[in-house]
């Protein structure tokens, strides 16, 4: 009986360990180049908060962000943030412990209507400034007395 006990204790200690983590990779690309971003800001984080996973990266020159161990039987919200793209968000499903790679697809951000009409606004406004600030600063040299 002892011996029995000696071997499978013997096993227990040589038997490699259960994994109960994942890994989670996302990659960031251009949807319409292909190209990988650079600098694209991702959020990892549980969709109903059922984890201890709240992380975030931002992506290297080869749209890479690592996020290294989260543990398995979660959903993960995912979302990704560029400048001048529109955001992405997508959901994950962690159901075994393995690696999992995401690759994400960025669209361009197109102007909204409203957003020419304030540049141009603040344009009208700047140069007004401008002609204020040099007929009161000089105002003999451009033929104009206050």
């Amino acid at each position: 009986m002892l011996k029995a006990v000696v071997v499978l204790v013997l096993i227990m200690f040589h038997l490699p360990p259960v994994e109960t983590d994942a890994v989670v990779k996302v990659l960031v690309y251009d949807a319409e180049t292909g190209e990988p971003i650079e600098g694209a800001g991702v959020h990892l984080s549980t969709r109903w908060g059922t984890a201890l996973v709240d992380r975030e990266g931002v992506t290297d020159e080869n749209g890479d962000a690592s996020f290294g161990v989260v543990p398995v039987n979660c959903t993960y919200l995912i979302r990704v943030e560029a400048r001048g793209y529109q955001a992405n968000e997508t959901l994950l499903t962690v159901e075994e412990p393995r690696h999992y790679i995401i690759r994400i697809e960025l669209q361009k951000a197109s102007l909204s209507s409203s957003e020419p009409v304030v540049a141009a606004l603040s344009l009208i406004i700047l140069f007004g400034l401008i002609a204020l600030v040099t007929l009161t600063v000089f105002p003999k040299r451009w033929g104009w007395s206050p």
